[in-house]
């Protein structure tokens, strides 16, 4: 299961700051994917994942918008669209887990950890390539055709494992 809270963003979400260290935007969100507590279940000879929860959160002191920020519903927009895309590669990496079987516990944890990280690389790989693509909420043409793309990627629910090319 992955879920969302808050499954939409507000301006409440972002900590009003007079400069975000290391950007030149507006607004950040900080998105985060906890793994809830997993147990291990035996079926037949192999070891599997017993039901679990990833819960897809926001991180409050990094997820920020500056005080003299014009704090338009586009700007919020884009920012929602960081948190979909992470929201998105939580569902492929939930799917992944489900379907991960090994000979032993110790195997599968190593399994699970690997599949971890390598959602988590490809999640940062995206969200990069979003925030050059759309120049940070700036080149509205881009915007909206990556509004597209996670929309119809939300629209399919747990089957997508892709976006614009990248896995996810």
């Amino acid at each position: 299961t992955v879920t969302a809270h808050p499954a939409r963003l507000s301006w409440r979400n972002f900590k009003p700051v007079a400069v975000i260290p290391g950007s030149d935007e507006e607004a950040q969100v900080a998105p985060e994917a906890t793994f809830g507590k997993t147990d291990i279940k035996k079926v037949g000879e192999k070891f599997r994942l017993a039901k679990f929860t990833v819960l897809i959160g926001v991180k409050g002191s990094d997820t920020l918008v500056l005080r003299t920020a014009d704090k338009t519903d586009d700007l919020l927009d884009h920012e929602q669209r960081h948190y979909d895309l992470i929201l998105l590669s939580a569902r492929a990496m939930a799917a992944e887990l489900d379907a991960v079987e090994a000979d032993s516990a110790d195997e599968l944890r190593s399994q699970v950890a690997n599949i971890q990280e390598a959602h988590a690389k490809r999640a940062e790989a995206i969200d990069s390539k979003y925030d050059t693509q759309t120049d940070h909420s700036r080149n509205s043409a881009q915007q909206r055709r990556w509004n597209k793309l996670i929309d119809e990627a939300l629209a399919k629910g747990n089957s997508v494992t892709s976006i614009d090319g990248d896995a996810l």
